[in-house]
């Protein structure tokens, strides 16, 4: 009892999880693949272990408390998975969990087309088209055409949306066009369509 009393101040370190299977700042965020959780136990415990922990498709390694399941589930779940297993286990005597992400990489949106900086963005939560746009580096208004494609897992036909209406004065279609983003989502900026006249004319060229 008094070794456990003298152990009560000790911390155990910070270890990153790479959480590898099928996404923090955000409480309702899922962990998926590519992220990476930072979690940190705080509480009497029997020695710090500097090991790296093992992590698995789908699954955490965690010192003392095991492996958990952690596809889907939201940083707060996690946290309170491990600290009731070590609870249950009796190894420290009143465990303090923190969970977060370090690094984003399981909710993938590919932005592409007519914008400034063609790119991958990675959702931290609740996120709409002109949020991944802005991260994109903004619509190229010179080369841009008029919708905006949004591409998205189990749609045969994109989703539509005009560029018009998005950038427009009218707050309600403002609201309409700019959609929540979802994993996984294709976003295309189309560019201006161009014809091009040829032959025995005055002046060929190509025109938008």
């Amino acid at each position: 009892m008094r070794l456990l009393r003298s152990l009560l101040p000790l911390l155990a370190p910070a270890f990153l999880l790479a959480a590898s299977a099928g996404p923090a700042v955000a409480a309702g965020y899922d962990v998926g693949p590519g992220a990476v959780l930072s979690v940190t136990i705080r509480g009497g415990h029997r020695g710090d272990h500097p090991d790296p922990l093992l992590t698995v498709p789908g699954a955490i390694d965690v010192t003392y408390a095991g492996r958990f399941k952690v596809n889907g589930l939201t940083t707060p779940a996690i946290q309170s998975a491990i600290k009731r297993r070590l609870k249950d286990k009796q190894i420290f005597a009143s465990p303090q969990v923190t969970v977060n992400i370090s690094e984003y990489g399981s909710q993938p949106v590919n932005v592409a087309g007519a914008v400034g900086n063609p790119m991958r963005v990675y959702l931290k939560g609740p996120t709409r088209l002109t949020d991944v746009l802005a991260e994109a580096g903004g619509v190229s208004t010179e080369t841009a055409g008029t919708e905006i494609h949004v591409k998205r897992q189990g749609s045969a036909q994109p989703i539509i949306v005009k560029r018009s209406a998005l950038y427009g004065s009218d707050p309600a279609a403002i609201a309409e066009a700019n959609i929540s983003m979802a994993a996984f989502d294709d976003v295309f900026v189309t560019t201006k369509g161009r014809a091009c006249v040829n032959g025995p004319v005055t002046k060929p060229d190509c025109y938008e």
